[in-house]
């Protein structure tokens, strides 16, 4: 995995999936920059929204809580999450997460 990359992280005590951009990964832990993949699909409809209810965190979590880590990629004909988020809103890879409210309004 590499800084940039699109990833979900496999989280334990409690067990979680988080979805995002990994910033850093190191033998601490992994920052990223994402949501709970259980919200991927309403941020996905609020990218073409003019409100939204969910916001993007930047997030450190320590290696004892990382169980795995998925790179979000295409499988088959199948677009990874990222993938089919961009197709669907229409926007860069670097407004998908970002901070800047003007992104989304």
């Amino acid at each position: 995995m590499e800084p940039n990359d699109f990833v979900i992280l496999h989280l334990l005590e409690p067990k979680e999936l988080f979805w995002g951009r990994l910033i850093r990964l190191d033998a601490a832990g992994a920052v990223i920059r994402g949501i709970d993949l259980k919200q991927v699909d309403s941020y996905k409809y609020e990218l073409k929204a003019t409100s939204r209810s969910i916001f993007p965190q930047t997030v450190f979590y320590p290696m004892r809580r990382i169980m795995q880590i998925a790179k979000d990629e295409w499988v088959d004909d199948i677009p990874s999450i990222a993938d089919g988020m961009l197709q669907y809103a229409e926007i860069s890879r670097d407004e998908l997460l970002c901070e800047d409210e003007a992104h989304f309004a």
